[in-house]
């Protein structure tokens, strides 16, 4: 999940782009004294979970927002489940993620959603890991030789999961009509 300093970071970012002095020195403003090398840490950070990007313009790096971040799977499953959910919510993320792609998950993923890390899971060992970081690497995921692959080890909670989705095509698709439509239906009186 971003912390303070992050949020901070991409607040000053939404402005435009800038270098790491320039961050600094903004962060510096409102009262955030951070070291430069800590600094430098929170931008590779969040490049590499992908919610900045960066230009290598001599002699620095220029940072700004990935906008393509706002629109990704990930981001549109941890901010349902962050809705629904918002706290102690890395098992229901793994759950979610599991079920919908069909497969063991990579801890980054669920990093990737922004939700807490899950706690009851069992790690996996599969022949396809190798497939699975090469499919990443094709949407421009990174994964580490080192990285876990688990899965939950409780598949009960169904329910939830159902209420994540519906959330997601409700929020993403702007369904809210039909909620209210439901809401308005007509009743028989076997309803009543």
């Amino acid at each position: 999940m971003m912390d303070g300093v992050s949020n901070n970071i991409r607040a000053i970012l939404k402005n435009g782009e800038l270098s790491i002095s320039g961050i600094k020195e903004k962060l510096d403003r409102i009262g955030i004294q951070t070291h430069r090398l800590t600094l430098s840490g929170y931008l590779s950070a969040m490049v590499d979970l992908g919610y900045l990007k960066f230009k290598d313009i001599k002699p620095a790096k220029v940072y700004s927002i990935n906008e393509g971040r706002a629109n990704s799977a990930y981001n549109s499953i941890g901010n349902s489940i962050r809705n629904i959910f918002p706290e102690k919510n890395g098992d229901i993320c793994l759950m979610t993620l599991n079920y919908i792609f069909n497969r063991p998950i990579f801890i980054r993923e669920i990093e990737l959603c922004g939700t807490d890390l899950p706690q009851n899971y069992r790690q996996v060992n599969t022949a396809k890991k190798s497939e699975y970081m090469d499919k990443m690497a094709m949407m421009g995921i990174n994964i580490s030789e080192t990285e876990r692959i688990i899965e939950p080890s409780d598949k009960k909670d169904q329910d939830k999961i159902m209420k994540i989705l519906r959330d997601m095509c409700i929020s993403h698709y702007d369904l809210k009509f039909i909620e209210e439509l439901r809401d308005n239906e007509q009743k028989t009186l076997e309803d009543l």
